[in-house]
């Protein structure tokens, strides 16, 4: 179980939509949705990189409503899958619908084949429907999954991510908080999770704060035409931003600035297990795909920590018990941590190396 907490995405960077802001109040308000900016941001960024969010919201169909929005009626991305899990879900349930394309479902075994699939990832042949190269699925209820089902989905998943035909092939996970914990997805499918992003479902809508945001007197009753761009345009876009990622170099000084966060990181008192390897390269990536956004071409510190803040607390385990803690064995008194330790949790230990690390001047 985690605790939700809530890291602005946006930070002190604007995002450069590219989309009328008039033109998207008018469609949150038709959809009764207020537009949040950080959940926007954290879509552009999973579609870009190509990679897998976990959405951890107080309302799961509420937070897929308002994702939907953004990825079909502004973005125009045609193939975007829903499929809701519960306890009886098989791997075979949700293979069957992302291969028939079908949009908005519910995966158990009464619904879809309840067969076991013991094949082999590579024996896995997936063909959606119109044969398109965009798919983004979006779950509800995975975490409620068994954990076979859950590495049997984490090795389909990394073979179609590779899959050179696939412009876009992103999974978005929504785990419903309840009194600010969560259940945890399977520790291997997580490790497939870029970040987590915290999103405050509310169905009652409010306009985007901005000085060039429209009035309720403002608004047509008539529908606005969607998508408000065509899926072709955004994968334009999309390629476009990979280009300028690959152009942006990290300086030796912020590489190394990275790499003190993760050393300080791994070796905090309060984490258990240190930091995997392949963390410095999500981290780097995330700092080129949100300077490419932004037109920057190069990195500045702030955007590392951003980076952290988002990315490191998915990764880190903390001491379950205090008799795992690691300055015991100097003499620390046990009664003390156990006093302590309910007092971190993966937050704090990210804002405690953040704060002893010295960014590059």
């Amino acid at each position: 179980m985690k605790k939700e907490s809530r890291v602005p995405l946006v930070h002190t960077y604007i995002m450069k939509i590219d989309f009328d802001v008039k033109r998207l109040s008018l469609v949150s308000s038709e959809l009764g949705l207020a537009f949040d900016e950080d959940l926007f941001m954290a879509l552009w960024l999973s579609l870009i990189a190509k990679r897998n969010i976990l959405v951890a919201s107080s309302n799961a169909q509420l937070s897929a409503k308002e994702i939907k929005y953004i990825i079909r009626d502004v973005w125009g991305i045609r193939n975007l899958l829903v499929i809701n899990c519960n306890p009886s879900t098989a791997f075979t349930d949700i293979r069957e619908i992302i291969k028939l394309g079908v949009t908005d479902t519910t995966a158990a075994t009464n619904d879809l084949s309840s067969e076991i699939d013991e094949s082999p990832p590579e024996a896995y042949d997936l063909k959606t429907a119109s044969d398109t190269a965009s798919i983004v699925v979006l779950f509800i209820g995975l975490e409620l999954t068994t954990r076979k089902v859950q590495q049997q989905l984490l090795e389909f998943i990394e073979k179609e991510r590779i899959n050179p035909g696939r412009e876009l092939f992103t999974l978005i996970p929504i785990i419903e908080s309840k009194k600010s914990l969560e259940i945890d997805l399977d520790t291997f499918l997580l490790d497939a999770i870029w970040f987590r992003q915290t999103h405050t479902a509310n169905s009652s809508y409010s306009f985007i704060e901005n000085s060039n945001s429209i009035s309720s007197s403002e608004i047509s009753p008539v529908r606005t035409n969607f998508p408000l761009q065509n899926e072709t345009e955004t994968i334009n876009q999309i390629k476009r931003l990979r280009i300028l990622k690959e152009k942006i170099n990290i300086d030796p000084d912020i590489s190394r600035y990275i790499y003190d966060i993760m050393i300080f990181a791994r070796m905090h008192r309060m984490v258990s297990g240190g930091l995997p390897t392949y963390i410095r390269r999500d981290l780097e990536a995330f700092v080129t795909y949100l300077a490419a956004i932004n037109d920057y071409q190069y990195i500045i510190p702030k955007m590392v920590v951003l980076a952290c803040q988002k990315l490191l607390p998915l990764k880190l385990r903390l001491v379950p018990v205090a008799e795992e803690e690691l300055t015991l064995m100097y003499g620390s008194d046990i009664r003390l941590i156990r006093e302590v330790l309910p007092k971190w949790n993966a937050d704090l230990i990210v804002k405690d190396v953040i704060d002893n690390v010295q960014p590059p001047i």
